[in-house]
């Protein structure tokens, strides 16, 4: 299914697939020729879309710098869709740090990063630090800032397995339900 049809959209400016082709990305899968046209325009024209819908859109391959910035005030609406996501001061990046069980689950995991950014052909910056932490940065360096295929492989890295150690995981979930509450809260003014 077409990725405009999908979610109501055209196609992305100044993004071009493996062939160089603007807004069309063919790949092989097996004997079938699957040539995707992704959408155009940063947004989704969906107010506060979920997780669901990010990940079932497509990155669309390599952007150039005609490929448009998310606007702040969509940015915020997006994120709601990735809680665990951090986006730095300048909104420029997006960060998250997954904390594997051991050295091996984080370089599984590592590696379950790698093939899902090939797939996209959306690439982030990979770090593996203390032993088990793998730190996911993602933005667009051909326009310097955040893009829509930066939010669309944030939801398809969300969807991974990885293998964390047991307490870490009770920490994350505890961590995640007071914030979730304290966003609930309204504030007393």
């Amino acid at each position: 299914m077409l990725l405009c049809q999908r979610l109501g959209q055209g196609l992305l400016r100044g993004c071009r697939g493996r062939q160089g082709a603007a807004g069309v990305k063919t790949e092989l899968r097996g004997r079938q020729a699957v040539v995707r046209v992704h959408a155009m325009s940063t947004s989704l024209n969906i107010t506060g879309p979920g997780a669901e819908q990010l990940r079932a859109a497509g990155c669309g391959g390599a952007c150039t710098r005609d490929t448009p910035k998310v606007a702040p005030a969509e940015l915020q609406g997006y994120m709601r869709a990735l809680p665990a996501w951090q986006v730095s001061s300048d909104q420029a990046m997006l960060s998250r740090t997954f904390t594997a069980k051991n050295f091996m689950a984080a370089i599984r995991f590592f590696n379950k990063v790698a093939e899902v950014a090939e797939a996209e052909g959306h690439h982030p910056d990979l770090h593996l630090r203390n032993f088990r932490e793998v730190e996911v940065n993602l933005s667009t360096h051909a326009v310097g800032g955040i893009t829509l295929p930066d939010l669309v492989l944030a939801a398809k890295l969300d969807a991974l397995e990885v293998e964390y150690s047991p307490k870490w995981a009770k920490q994350q979930e505890e961590r995640m339900a007071a914030e979730a509450a304290q966003a609930a809260t309204p504030s007393k003014v």
